[in-house]
């Protein structure tokens, strides 16, 4: 497989797992009393938590799965 498929492969299967469309409706809800900047800063914290975590899973996920196992 080309990298460039990899990474489209990845791409698509990441947007799919974390369905921006379908969690916009749920962010405005929640953050529907908090000012421009609020939700600025709440919308680039979740976004930072959810690499960290994608990205842990990343790393030492498939050594988790087979220690597990």
């Amino acid at each position: 497989m080309a990298l460039t498929d990899f990474i489209a492969a990845g791409l698509v299967t990441l947007f799919v797992t974390v369905d921006p469309p379908g969690l916009v409706p749920l962010f405005i809800a929640l953050t529907g009393d908090m000012t421009n900047k609020q939700r600025r800063e709440t919308a680039l914290r979740a976004c930072a938590i959810a690499f960290c975590i994608l990205g842990m899973f990343a790393l030492v996920g498939d050594w988790l799965l087979v220690k597990l196992s």
